[in-house]
């Protein structure tokens, strides 16, 4: 049984220096991103999702009937990063692309400190159901990152008509995998938590853009039409939290996110049955 406790202590402790690199590279991704150096960013980011999406298919703790042996504590905030538009580089031409990355804030203590933290409630033991849902979140959050950086490439570059159409649809197609990776969890509860208001409404934001750039009209306008609904369901914060409002009450802040109501309100102009929700 020692043995056995011995190799899963191992597993969860490799498991929380991956969860730290990975959040590590990420940021450091970002900020090449920030630069303008999306090929670098790009290889980071694939990195990190590898060793990401190789831990979110693990089970470090299940063959260990106790699972507080391993007694570590770890807190996982996505932020979306602060775009200086005065210092930074504006990647997009359309102004109405949702262009801020998601940087990670990660604290991992031991349970003796954590027990002393009087914010303790907002930290989780590194269980099974704990390791799966942080590492959702990563993953879900790097292929957004991924996405991207293709997106502003394709913007940005001066590439002919059909590279950027392929550079596109690449970010097309990591846009909808971001999205997919929650929803294929079991667990309700992992769906709702990394499927963020904020994360969903930059999803369909930025793929309705994707497919208006490749001329794809339906899609797009259907993109557009659930990201009008996310709006019109939730209000957040500028942290990503949200509140479900009275009547689907928006609360959407118009330095984040701009382009949300912009992208969606010839839907409110077109179809009055949106008004008096909206």
């Amino acid at each position: 049984m020692s043995t056995s406790r011995g190799t899963i202590s191992t597993i969860s402790k490799e498991a929380i220096r991956a969860f730290q690199w990975v959040s590590h590279q990420n940021n450091r991704g970002v900020s090449l991103y920030k630069q303008g150096k999306f090929a670098e960013a790009v290889v980071l980011f694939k990195k990190a999702t590898t060793i990401s999406k190789t831990f979110l298919n693990r089970r470090p703790f299940e063959e260990c009937g106790s699972k507080t042996k391993f007694k570590v504590f770890v807190t996982l905030q996505i932020l979306p990063s602060q775009m200086s538009r005065s210092n930074d580089i504006d990647f997009f031409v359309d102004p109405t692309v949702y262009s801020n990355p998601f940087e990670v804030v990660v604290t991992v203590m031991d349970i003796g400190k954590a027990s002393c933290d009087t914010q303790m409630v907002q930290h989780r033991e590194f269980t099974d159901d704990v390791h799966r849902l942080l590492f959702s979140k990563l993953s879900t959050m790097l292929i957004f990152n991924l996405a991207l950086c293709y997106h502003a490439r394709a913007h940005s570059s001066a590439e002919d008509d059909a590279t950027k159409r392929r550079i596109l649809h690449k970010a097309q197609e990591l846009y909808i995998l971001s999205y997919s990776i929650p929803k294929g969890e079991q667990e309700q509860e992992i769906v709702d938590e990394v499927l963020m208001p904020l994360f969903v409404q930059s999803i369909f934001n930025n793929l309705g853009q994707c497919y208006a750039s490749l001329d794809d009209t339906n899609n797009s306008a259907a993109c557009f039409e659930l990201l009008l609904r996310s709006i019109v369901l939730f209000r957040w914060d500028g942290s990503g939290t949200c509140n479900r409002g009275e009547y689907g009450g928006s609360d959407t802040n118009s330095q984040q996110a701009p382009c949300f109501l912009d992208n969606v309100l010839f839907l409110i102009l077109n179809n009055p049955g949106f008004a008096p929700a909206a």
